[in-house]
């Protein structure tokens, strides 16, 4: 997701964080545009594995990727952070935000400052 002034924002994390959810509701109060590649700052949404799954379940699955499995959701959410931990060895900004309590609405709000503070900060 990319505003309209070059910042360029990854948001990642496992099934059932909202990750759509919160780039739909963050495209809404950022422009988006395509064309760049390296991020000013990569968003993990990391949230309990349970919770997740539970979530995933309510909303209903879309993909291949979102079943019950607590199990598959607790190794999903060990690799996320074996990536983020990696992105930030190599010199990337990374911001880890934990989703376990909170609404998409919540999340958007708590993730828009980050945003904003990595273009003022970003390339």
């Amino acid at each position: 997701m990319v505003d309209g002034h070059g910042c360029f924002v990854s948001l990642d994390g496992p099934s059932g964080v909202g990750k759509s959810t919160v780039s739909a509701l963050l495209v809404g109060k950022l422009r988006s545009h395509d064309g760049i590649t390296v991020p000013d700052v990569s968003v993990f949404l990391l949230g309990d594995p349970v919770v997740c799954v539970e979530r995933a379940a309510a909303r209903g699955q879309y993909s291949r990727f979102h079943n019950a499995d607590v199990g598959e959701a607790i190794a999903e959410l060990r690799a996320f952070s074996v990536a983020a931990d990696a992105l930030a060895a190599i010199g990337y900004p990374v911001h880890r935000h934990d989703i376990s309590d909170t609404t998409a609405d919540q999340v958007a709000d708590a993730l828009l400052p980050v945003v904003l503070a990595a273009k003022e900060g970003g390339s």
